[in-house]
């Protein structure tokens, strides 16, 4: 009798020791969640740009593995349709391409023109650099 009393007792407290835990758990997860913020890379081209094709074909077939593209990956904005509303630029955009870094929608950096592979990769490098301060 008094095994089954204690062993309920044990299932019980149990219980509630799980669901507390569970509970804090979730609230941990669930308060680091907006800490972490979006991060992308816009990269604004135009039909028929030179420079946008030879960024392809430099860059763009290796962006996305790269941890630059892993940390702020690539979306393409053609500028003949209009740029999406949810996006904040601090200016407009002038040169084709123009890539602009934003986190959480709103423009941290810019890189306007591509005038090689290795100036991209050093001014992209020193942007998220100063973004992970």
């Amino acid at each position: 009798m008094v095994y089954i009393i204690m062993e309920d007792f044990m299932m019980s407290f149990f219980s509630k020791v799980w669901r507390v835990s569970s509970f804090f758990v979730f609230f941990i997860f669930v308060s680091i969640l907006p800490l972490q913020a979006e991060t992308n890379l816009l990269m604004f081209e135009k039909d028929g740009c030179y420079w946008c094709e030879q960024w392809r074909q430099e860059v763009g077939k290796v962006y996305d593995k790269t941890k630059e593209g892993k940390q702020a990956p690539l979306i393409v904005i053609n500028v003949a349709n209009p740029i999406p509303e949810k996006y904040e630029l601090k200016s407009a955009i002038f040169y084709s391409p123009t890539f602009v870094l934003v986190q959480n929608n709103k423009e941290f950096a810019r890189i306007e023109g591509y005038p090689g592979e290795e100036f991209f990769w050093a001014s992209l490098e020193q942007i998220l650099s100063e973004l992970n301060k």
